[in-house]
């Protein structure tokens, strides 16, 4: 395929564009239609209007197709579109540090798939997205962007080698991971974003009418009511999780990783081993009992709304398992064996964290929901051991040129830093830890529009300065000049640059 000649999308890249514009409207549209009154129009021309909008958005979509066009010329990605206004991006193949495909419905139903390439400078979106292109030009586009002919043999199915490190989830892994998986932490904000945005649309009076006869019913059907909502929450997290990784697959090729997996949406990643910027063993809280953990590349470039980059190599493994597979994986990153605790003088601070919060809210439902209102005290007692619990584990660990923080928010994370990928490093005391001879210490990466960031709070003073000196490629003090230094008033520096990328 000649890659220096524009070329279009797939025909199928209007149905997506028309999708697309009527997500957008659809509330809009709904209201509009049905719960705006009559406005001085009747039922049949508000659905002639209605029409009338569904093809301008028709229009609009075989437009932005047919002015839609990209290529490979002269080391870069050229893409143009508008309809009005022709845009141009030129993206520099240098500068590209992950290319991402995945198939929804429409893609699978043409077999087709959307490309995504991203840069370490990207925005909030993918630097360049083609929504619907064949598999064997995106194959081969692939290749020109990788830089490396030999890679159309990659993504060739039934093709590969024994000698390349493969990691596959298998069903029990896969309900496992399912089962004990945190999406219902994102499930429960993305209902009461829904709920805020159709709130005015739902007919309360009547339901209140209908239901009335609850306004009568005990405790217990209230919480059984609850119980069944987490439930269902539970069993459409655990869903969302089996589509995402059915048929997951990790695979390390030369010096590139490829991640692919999903079942609706079949999602496949390129990522070059020296775009990793840092990576994150999670333990979550229901799986942290079982021995198993998740693994997380934290890359260059920019998600949505900004956010730092991550893609998941292993969506759940054994612990002990870690680091070998690491060493197959990324070899550069070790998981530790010991840590170097936060210091016991910190205690203090990481009890009162959570504590003092569930003590307001204790304290607001017994006086305001008595006397079920006192269960609440209940979780003074959980709150003081979580506290304890993330101060036993945080921690930190230095080998080479890496740096490993270990801290708990919920779950128990483990960042793997390497020196070169630290672009900043930042010590400081409040005012309680400068009487304590205690610090906090801060690291960020390249991911993301702020980076991606990582804190150690309650060390020893000496542990913050040893981290420093570390960092800033200094030789190592000595034992009794940190001593005669611990002595002197602390004067953390404010940030040490590391090297830019």
């Amino acid at each position: 395929m000649m890659m220096n000649k524009p070329k279009r999308l797939h025909p199928a890249a209007v149905i997506l564009n028309v999708g697309k514009m009527i997500k957008e409207m659809i509330i809009p549209l709904v209201i509009f239609l049905f719960f705006n009154g009559n406005n001085g129009l009747s039922p049949g021309w508000k659905f002639a209007a209605a029409g009338g909008i569904f093809v301008l958005i028709l229009v609009f979509s075989i437009l932005s197709w047919v002015r839609f066009t990209y290529r490979v010329e002269d080391g870069e990605l050229r893409i143009e579109s508008g309809i009005f206004v022709q845009k141009k991006r030129y993206i520099p193949i240098d500068r590209i540090q992950t290319i991402h495909t995945s198939e929804g419905l429409v893609q699978q139903l043409f077999g087709l798939v959307k490309l995504q390439v991203e840069t370490a400078g990207g925005g909030k979106q993918a630097e360049g997205e083609l929504k619907a292109i064949r598999k064997k030009n995106a194959e081969e586009l692939r290749s020109v962007l990788n830089r490396d002919k030999q890679q159309e043999e990659v993504l060739v199915e039934g093709r590969e080698e024994q000698t390349h490190p493969v990691f596959r989830i298998s069903n029990k892994e896969l309900l496992i991971a399912a089962s004990t998986s945190s999406g219902i932490g994102v499930i429960l904000p993305a209902a009461f974003a829904l709920y805020s945005q159709v709130d005015q649309l739902i007919p309360w009076d009547s339901l209140f009418k209908e239901f009335s006869f609850l306004a009568k019913a005990g405790f217990a059907v209230y919480a059984a009511g609850i119980l069944i909502g987490f439930f269902i929450v539970w069993l459409i997290s655990m869903l969302g999780t089996i589509f995402k990784y059915t048929s997951f697959k990790a695979e390390r090729r030369e010096d590139k990783l490829y991640i692919s997996g999903g079942l609706l949406e079949k999602n496949q990643m390129t990522i070059p081993l020296s775009r990793i910027q840092a990576i994150k063993v999670t333990e979550g809280v229901l799986r942290e009992p079982f021995g198993y953990a998740s693994v997380q590349l934290v890359t260059a470039g920019s998600g949505k709304k900004g956010e730092p980059v991550s893609a998941t190599l292993f969506p759940i493994v054994k612990k002990e398992k870690v680091s070998e597979l690491l060493k197959e994986f990324a070899p550069s990153y070790t998981l530790p064996d010991t840590l170097k605790h936060a210091a016991k003088r910190a205690k203090t601070r990481y009890v009162l964290l959570p504590l003092i919060p569930v003590l307001l809210i204790a304290a607001l439902a017994v006086l305001l929901f008595r006397p079920w209102g006192l269960l609440a005290l209940l979780l003074l007692p959980a709150a003081l051991l979580f506290g304890l619990k993330c101060h036993r584990d945080a921690g930190y660990s230095i080998a080479g040129q890496q740096l490993s923080i270990q801290s708990r928010s919920l779950g128990k994370t483990t960042a793997l830093l390497q020196k070169r990928h630290m672009q900043i490093f930042r010590s400081d005391q409040s005012f309680f830890q400068k009487r304590k001879n205690l610090a906090s210490i801060h690291t960020s990466v390249i991911s993301g529009m702020l980076g991606a960031r990582f804190s150690l709070f309650g060390t020893e003073l000496r542990d913050a300065m040893e981290i420093e000196s570390w960092y800033s490629r200094k030789p190592g003090r000595t034992i009794g000049a940190l001593k005669k230094e611990e002595q002197e008033p602390f004067q953390p520096k404010s940030q040490i640059h590391g090297p830019q990328y």
